[in-house]
């Protein structure tokens, strides 16, 4: 074999390893349809959920921010919010990290 049917051969396996990555991951098929199948697609949107309202949170608090005029005490409302939200935003990433390990191992 040349060099290049060498690289043409790792290419074309490398392609077809990369299409098989999320296969595995919420498969809709008959032998998805599992406990922990079903448990875990519910955790993932559940969690996705989450993360979505603390995007809308630290998107508001933001604006509120802006909108503040000033006012000392908005300011300070604004911060604490921006900071509770993105301290929520990183529990729920990390909750989905984990979710996402365990029920890949199951």
């Amino acid at each position: 074999m040349s060099f290049f049917e060498i690289k043409v051969a790792q290419a074309v396996s490398i392609t077809e390893r990369m299409k098989n990555v999320g296969d595995k991951n919420f498969d809709t098929s008959a032998s998805a349809l599992t406990p922990a199948g079903v448990l875990g697609y519910l955790v993932s949107v559940f969690l996705g959920i989450l993360g979505v309202i603390f995007v809308i949170l630290i998107i508001s608090a933001g604006y509120k921010w802006m909108m503040a005029g000033g006012d000392a005490k908005k300011i300070e409302e604004s911060k604490d919010t921006i900071w509770r939200a993105v301290i929520g935003l990183i529990i729920t990433v990390s909750a989905y990290t984990i979710q996402s390990y365990v029920f890949g191992q199951l």
